[in-house]
């Protein structure tokens, strides 16, 4: 089996915690911000990090948001805060 390389990256903003549930029951796409790119992301899983109920580990997919076909999907995990709108997003390069 060959390990692909991960890329990580921190997200700068995303979504509240009412957008990001309705990203998983409604099916929903939110928008993360990354260093110098805007992302739109389907979210698949979240997990409580914590009992905080504010730290996610978060799953799903995202490509760059001015692309608008349904091609270019990468699947992606993470953890979120919605207090702070900010994170890490793992994906492989």
């Amino acid at each position: 089996m060959v390990n692909a390389k991960s890329v990580e990256c921190e997200i700068l903003d995303g979504p509240g915690k009412f957008d990001l549930m309705l990203a998983i029951f409604d099916g929903k796409e939110v928008v993360f911000t990354i260093p110098a790119l805007r992302i739109n992301a389907r979210i698949y899983s979240v997990i409580a990090e914590d009992g905080s109920r504010e730290s996610w580990n978060i799953a799903g997919a995202f490509k760059a948001a001015y692309d608008l076909g349904e091609r270019g999907w990468k699947k992606f995990s993470g953890y979120y805060s919605t207090k702070k709108r900010t994170g890490i997003l793992r994906y492989a390069a």
